[in-house]
């Protein structure tokens, strides 16, 4: 019987290990994101884009937390070049391109507001990114 005991211990071990601090990642991950929604519903998006940066620091892999963080600084980009503000909206297009490089929009977004301050050739650039990351 001592050598099943031993198994069973090891088993255990491994699924603590393993298991257990994943299964930590993910609620904390999930936490963050709630919150995250929830500041975005009441339109806070300074709190959202605060805890979207939570979640990724708790999975830097996360897709939908890189997603979502890239679609805040996209809305938020979007009011900004409505209000003329387009400094800001540049920055805040860049900061959803770095979120999720491989979306195409924000990329197209930012080339609209650089060619809106007057710099063809950076916006030529973002265009041409759009074009290669859409879909076929």
């Amino acid at each position: 019987m001592r050598p099943n005991s031993s198994w069973f211990i090891v088993t255990v071990l491994y699924v603590v290990v393993v298991y257990v601090p994943a299964s930590l990642v993910a609620d904390s991950l999930n936490k963050h994101m709630k919150s995250a929604d929830a500041f975005m519903s009441k339109g806070d998006t300074e709190s959202a884009i605060a805890e979207y940066q939570k979640a990724l620091r708790r999975d830097p892999s996360s897709v939908w937390a890189q997603s979502r963080l890239g679609l805040v600084y996209e809305q938020l980009g979007n009011g900004l070049f409505a209000k003329g503000e387009i400094d800001r909206a540049i920055d805040a297009y860049k900061n959803a391109s770095s979120s999720a490089p491989t979306e195409p929009y924000w990329h197209e977004h930012l080339g609209l507001a650089l060619e809106k301050k007057g710099d063809r050739e950076a916006a030529v650039n973002e265009y041409r990114t759009a074009a290669e990351l859409l879909p076929i």
